[in-house]
């Protein structure tokens, strides 16, 4: 994503099931910034599992979509 010299600003987040939610931060991100977007999954069930989270930002006077994956196992 090209910002230029204006900032970044994250409007939602999404997630493909309700086990999943995403925490980012809510203020504009100058270039430079850095920002943490936290993924908090709540496994019922043990094994492999694949989640996806999609970050809609606004940056250079555009709109984008980023998608995180999120994979691992559950013991």
């Amino acid at each position: 994503v090209k910002a230029g010299d204006g900032p970044v600003v994250l409007l939602s987040a999404t997630t493909d099931c309700g086990c999943t939610r995403a925490e980012f931060p809510k203020r504009p991100l100058r270039p430079g910034d850095t920002a943490q977007v936290k993924v908090v999954f709540a496994a019922k069930d043990k094994g492999n599992f694949r989640k996806t989270v999609r970050l809609r930002l606004h940056a250079g006077g555009r709109e984008y979509t980023v998608a995180l994956v999120v994979r691992g196992t559950v013991k």
